[in-house]
């Protein structure tokens, strides 16, 4: 099956079975590897994306079902002022986390601060509650979505001026 559809703002157009699994298609024929698939039940959050704006579990999406679709993954995503805020709101809190769920954690935390710009805890838990590592640190995790909720208060401060 032919599916066309934008990749992290580039056309693309690929010939697959259509019922591949999104997060398979992503790195085996594109070669994005930061989307990963731990579970492949929607347990984990590691193969977290953007579909048409809206975060997705792709190892839950048939290839099909992409077809004139916006997907943007952590590739595309890393070079936004939006990962960027939560790249710094992370590092201040001195929080990393691993490669492996590094992508989802980045991805909810972008559409919790989309929708609410001043979450509480109870909000935060609740968004990161679909991304499931052993590197989670609770608290370092909240520290960081704080200073991220400030670094982009900033910058649409900055660009407002």
């Amino acid at each position: 099956m032919n599916i066309s559809f934008t990749l992290n703002g580039e056309e693309a157009a690929i010939d697959t079975f259509p019922d591949k699994r999104l997060a398979d298609l992503i790195r085996e024929d594109f070669g994005l590897l930061g989307t990963k698939c731990g579970c492949y039940a929607g347990y984990c959050g590691t193969c977290i994306l953007l579909l048409n704006n809206v975060i997705v579990l792709s190892c839950l999406i048939p290839a099909f079902a992409v077809k004139g679709s916006r997907i943007v993954t952590i590739e595309g995503f890393s070079k936004t002022d939006e990962y960027a805020d939560i790249r710094k709101g992370f590092k201040k809190a001195k929080y990393q986390p691993c490669e492996y769920c590094a992508a989802g954690k980045y991805f909810s935390v972008y559409a919790l601060l989309e929708t609410n710009p001043h979450p509480t805890e109870r909000e935060v838990f609740d968004a990161l509650s679909g991304n499931r590592c052993r590197c989670d640190d609770i608290h370092s995790i909240l520290k960081g979505v704080h200073f991220a909720t400030i670094a982009r208060r900033a910058r649409n401060y900055a660009q407002k001026t």
